[in-house]
């Protein structure tokens, strides 16, 4: 019996149960049983069956098995029997229960996306409209929002019988609200649409009831930012409203200024008229604090566009409403200094650049409630790390606070604002350094975050003397850790994170937690100091033993981890490998004069040198085959941990390159800076050391293959200063944004074994299902068949198959293969990402074996 098999037994056991209890135990775990193993043919089963049960079981157990469908959406659309569940749960609709029929509606509005086109499914739903039952007509404004936002189709079926029942005098209020709310996500074509907002104008015009022309503002916005093309329309009816409402109803004119600013964020409609028409209300707004931020935000929002059309309305607006720099009101102040930030990045000028500095000087050092001073800090952040506002100019302000004592209330919010700065812009660090380390030693500061303050005290590029992690033994274990992470992350994996990791480990763990920071102690240790022969020997030798805890510890089902710990320790190693047979090689021919003593003797090199460095090149691009090889596996990555690794490996390119400079007598191509997406001192000033190792070694380079003890000293005080650089371990290591798994199935042969014919084509359908937590929209899989057969290995073969996703999330791929002999076919998958079009490895495989019967 397979897996599948054994699944679907145990469900029928439960189900049949006599107990009520074990049924509804069962159609509960059922979610868990499908998002497990999203196959096409064991979710089709599974459906299949919660609906015959749905047929003959009590209310309760329909209740169930409708919860239970509603929290399965993406695995339905595996379902491939839909008609047939459509039909068994239908049979429910002509019960004189009105429960069970509501629970029915419930039923059908979760399983919506495979029954949208369903026609019976829609006359049922509309039918249930005009029900005076209350559950059941909740079920049937819930089937309504499912299908409406599926069907065009069924949107027109319905819009004529909720026009007549919106319009109606009779109908009670609360209905009318639960329907219009139902316009924010319907699914329509332009004619539909007109007609909807059409409605919208009228019901308008006849209701006083303020939650009920909240709800329709709202929901026609919605519509309008889902259509595109009605959101000129929407705009001109709110700010009709805003016009009519300014002055008798704040709450109202609130209510229409937040949908203008959720408008705003499609500035690219607006016309410079819609601005200025806005911005004749700045007077008529500030007597209400809610609707005066309102309006703020919504120029915030047109500002951070940064459409240059729109510019000089802004800023005439702005300079308008400059007396708000000082506003009593600490949340209008705090509004007006994000809308005036927004412009000032976009268009910079000195009198709003003082401005700002003097008022978010002023809010930051009075008491500010949470909400509104994690606002002006975020503000202050985006604003101290713009081009415009010069080092001095910051330095002045970011000082200013680090005066203020510990004890004021705002110290937590200059915390997260010191975490921005030092990492945008370099000119930040030492004063925040100090004010973090003087915190460090103040028994004051325990209510501020120790790895934060960690991350602040020893900041990337700092010299190892200055580092002193004492404060921090006694902490918590999990705080430890964090900066324990602070350090390897800011390159102080000696000074910080082994001194903590040997203390911690001290601590009564378990035995996988224990391996783990072994595993991370002996990578601290690894940790490069001198430029020496004995030095990379050393580290080479703990990155060995740190890489077998990682492989070990990722294979343990007491610890698995990402595989990406070892291996990017592995590329680590290797690259460690290279430059010290490089270093062992070079240091025979490298003479090291006293600073003070006579110049370098410029002596021809014998030509055994072309010899050594020949034998060095396969290893460093080695090293170069690593990094980039863990750079297409990091697909969850964030932008900053793949620069880093990007860094990784143009910094082995640039050795790569300094050799072939000094072997070849023609010059040979720069290699190229990755592109970058990240911004932050760790990666701009590894980028220029980087560039300047480049550019030092094409010194070397077009010398004829004349070789001389000055061109190798040159070569290598370039290789000390990138032996010795601080190496920074992306966060990726500790702890991934994103998270991306794929599940694979074959069939036949869901056990791992398949037994065929020989010579006889034999089908091979393999099934996936991905999950991830990235937003990017995953456009192709390719799917790699390595078939190794067991006696004749010079016929091994790959088999590659390029499929397409459908609904995101699902994909196919079939063989249709023959097999002479027995063999092992081990299949892979790559990932193909519709935002950079570039191709990932993933860690997702299955093996399958084929016994030929002879």
């Amino acid at each position: 019996m397979d897996g599948f098999s054994y699944i679907i037994q145990q469900f029928d056991r439960g189900i049949q149960s006599r107990l009520i209890s074990e049924q509804l135990a069962t159609v509960v775990n059922t979610v868990s049983l499908v998002k497990k193993n999203p196959f096409p043919n064991l979710v089709n089963s599974m459906v299949v069956r919660l609906s015959e049960h749905f047929v003959s079981g009590p209310n309760s157990l329909r209740g169930a098995i409708a919860r239970s469908l509603s929290q399965m959406e993406e695995q339905l659309l595996l379902v491939f029997s839909h008609n047939e569940v459509c039909r068994r749960l239908l049979v429910v609709s002509h019960s004189n229960d009105p429960i069970a029929r509501a629970h029915t509606l419930f039923a059908l509005s979760s399983i919506a996306v495979i029954a949208k086109e369903n026609k019976e499914v829609h006359t049922f739903v509309v039918d249930s409209l005009s029900s005076s039952h209350k559950e059941e007509f909740n079920g049937a404004c819930s089937a309504l929002a499912a299908f409406c936002r599926l069907s065009t189709e069924f949107t027109r079926t319905v819009l004529a019988q909720i026009s007549e029942y919106l319009l109606s005098s009779t109908s009670p209020i609360e209905r009318k609200i639960q329907i219009v709310s139902i316009f924010s996500h319907i699914q329509s074509d332009q004619e539909s649409s007109h007609s909807i907002f059409a409605l919208g104008a009228k019901l308008f015009e006849l209701n006083t009831d303020l939650t009920f022309l909240s709800t329709l503002l709202s929901s026609l916005t919605s519509l309008a930012i889902l259509t595109r093309f009605s959101i000129l329309d929407q705009l001109s009816l709110l700010l009709s409203v805003l016009s009519s409402t300014v002055d008798c109803s704040p709450p109202l004119s609130f209510v229409a200024l937040s949908n203008i600013s959720r408008l705003a964020n499609h500035a690219h409609v607006w016309t410079k008229e819609h601005i200025s028409r806005l911005g004749e209300y700045r007077h008529r707004l500030t007597h209400d604090e809610d609707v005066c931020c309102a309006l703020l935000h919504t120029l915030e929002v047109l500002g951070r566009r940064r459409l240059p059309s729109h510019m000089g309305v802004l800023q005439e607006i702005l300079s308008e409403m400059s007396p708000l720099y000082s506003h009593d009101s600490l949340k209008i102040r705090a509004s007006f200094i994000a809308f005036s930030t927004h412009v000032f990045v976009s268009s910079p000028s000195d009198l709003h650049r003082q401005n700002l500095l003097n008022s978010i000087s002023s809010s930051l050092s009075v008491p500010l409630p949470t909400k509104i001073g994690v606002k002006i800090s975020k503000v202050a952040g985006v604003f101290l790390t713009n081009d415009a506002v010069s080092d001095e100019e910051g330095l002045l302000l970011v000082s200013s606070l680090c005066k203020l004592p510990l004890s004021h209330s705002n110290v937590t919010l200059f915390l997260h604002l010191f975490c921005l700065l030092s990492q945008k812009r370099r000119a930040f660090v030492p004063p925040i350094s100090k004010w973090a380390r003087d915190a460090i030693q103040t028994p004051s500061s325990s209510s501020l975050s120790p790895s934060q303050l960690s991350f602040l005290a020893f900041p990337p590029f700092a010299a190892e003397k200055e580092v002193d992690v004492s404060p921090f033994n006694k902490l918590p274990y999990t705080i430890l850790f964090e900066i324990v992470r602070s350090g390897f992350r800011n390159g102080h994996w000696r000074s910080i994170s082994m001194p903590l990791l040997k203390s911690m480990t001290k601590l009564s763990l378990s035995c996988g937690t224990r391996d783990y920071l072994v595993a991370l102690s002996q990578l601290a240790q690894s940790q490069s100091r001198k430029c020496t022969v004995s030095d990379v020997q050393s580290s080479v030798a703990l990155l060995a033993l740190s890489k077998r805890s990682f492989i070990k510890l990722s294979r343990s089902s007491l610890n698995p981890l990402q595989s990406f710990c070892y291996r990017y320790v592995e590329a680590l190693e290797k690259t460690r490998q290279a430059q010290m047979q490089l270093m062992s090689t070079l240091t025979v021919f490298v003479s090291f004069p006293s600073p003070d003593g006579p110049p370098l003797s410029i002596r021809p090199i014998s030509f055994r040198i072309f010899e050594v460095l020949q034998s060095c090149l396969p290893i460093l691009s080695q090293s170069i085959s690593e990094w980039s090889l863990l750079l297409r596996r990091s697909f969850d990555g964030d932008d900053h941990s793949i620069d880093l690794i990007s860094l990784e490996m143009y910094s082995a390119s640039i050795l790569v390159y300094g050799v072939k400079c000094i072997m070849e007598s023609d010059a040979p191509n720069l290699p190229l800076l990755p592109p970058l997406s990240s911004d932050s001192v760790i990666i701009n000033e590894t980028r220029s050391l980087l560039l300047w190792a480049a550019s030092s070694m094409q010194q070397l380079a077009g010398r004829q293959g004349i070789v001389t003890t000055k061109t190798l000293d040159h070569f290598f005080s370039v290789f000390r200063h990138m032996y010795t650089r601080p190496v920074f371990i992306p966060r990726l290591f500790f702890q991934p944004t994103r998270r991306t798994t794929i599940k694979l199935s074959v069939s036949p042969g869901a056990e791992g074994e398949l037994t065929v014919s020989p010579s006889i084509p034999v089908p091979i359908r393999l099934d996936g299902v991905i999950s991830t937590s990235r937003k990017t929209k995953i456009e192709a899989i390719i799917v790699s068949a390595n078939i190794h057969y067991y006696s004749a290995r010079g016929r091994d073969r790959v088999e590659v198959r390029r499929v397409e996703t459908h609904d995101g999330n699902f994909f196919t791929a079939q063989f249709l293969l023959k097999f002479e002999e027995s063999a092992q076919m081990d299949i892979s998958v790559e990932l193909v990402d519709g935002e950079k079009r570039k191709t990932w490895l993933s860690d997702a495989s299955t093996t399958l074996r084929v016994d030929v019967n002879m």
